[in-house]
């Protein structure tokens, strides 16, 4: 969001053309507003991102592609396997839980993705996600997932069977979908944090965007005084943690 500041911007027009732009995450670049505001004088550019492809965007992704002169074959590619040889990522193992939408929530979720046909273009193969309908008709479909009430079962299940497995558990990260149940106030993150301290007397910081005393939480949670991180958006992108066993992730989407 800084990067369209009229500041970055002021100061990016007064920097030679031999500058490096690095640009971090930069599928996030690929939104027309960011494209419009990529230098284009600047002769040395590199783009980093492990999901170069933008999600029904593909008009977007051809745009970022194309600035960072990798329309044709990316510059450079690593997978994870090979990151994992290398050592610069652990071996994982991953499990998924099926979470049924009740009747109801199915019947909300088609009647928004027959809205959103309307919208597709088979020309260009992707929804025109700046349409501000688009955009509208997108977050509520997406509401309907983030807030699934079969989700809260699923996610006692899988406390139950790690309890089983540890007496004590610890460095385990739960990802919280965002927003609020519908029939209630209750921020879904706050109802999963009831469950685990209330429930299961498991110790628990919460770490999201208006979380201050960042560095001193993932500190305890490394330090294993803190059993369970739950975070909410702030660390899907990636934050250094020395240690996590478990990953619980109830924020999932559709997105490859």
């Amino acid at each position: 969001a800084s990067f369209n500041t009229l500041n970055f911007q002021s100061a990016l027009k007064k920097v030679p053309e031999e500058t490096l732009l690095v640009a971090d995450e930069a599928h996030n670049f690929g939104s027309e507003q960011n494209i419009k505001a990529l230098p284009e004088f600047l002769k040395y550019r590199i783009g980093l991102s492990a999901t170069p492809d933008r999600y029904f965007d593909n008009e977007g992704t051809s745009n970022i592609l194309k600035y960072f002169n990798s329309d044709k074959k990316i510059t450079q590619e690593i997978n994870i396997d090979d990151a994992i040889e290398l050592g610069s990522l652990c071996k994982y193992k991953y499990y998924t839980y099926v979470v049924d939408l009740t009747p109801d929530e199915m019947e909300q979720y088609k009647k928004i993705s027959k809205q959103l046909l309307i919208y597709y273009s088979k020309n260009k193969n992707s929804l025109n996600q700046q349409d501000s309908v688009v955009k509208a008709l997108l977050l509520k479909r997406k509401r309907i997932i983030h807030k699934a009430k079969n989700k809260e079962k699923i996610f006692r299940q899988i406390i139950d069977s790690l309890l089983e497995k540890n007496t004590e558990l610890k460095n385990t990260i739960v990802y919280s979908p965002e927003g609020a149940y519908e029939d209630s106030e209750l921020k879904l993150i706050n109802k999963y944090s009831e469950i685990l301290y209330q429930d299961y007397n498991l110790s628990l910081k919460q770490y999201t965007g208006g979380t201050t005393n960042r560095s001193e939480i993932l500190n305890s949670f490394s330090s294993g005084d803190v059993n369970i991180l739950v975070a909410m958006k702030c660390l899907d992108e990636g934050v250094d943690l020395k240690r996590a066993e478990y990953g619980i992730f109830l924020s999932s989407t559709g997105n490859p």
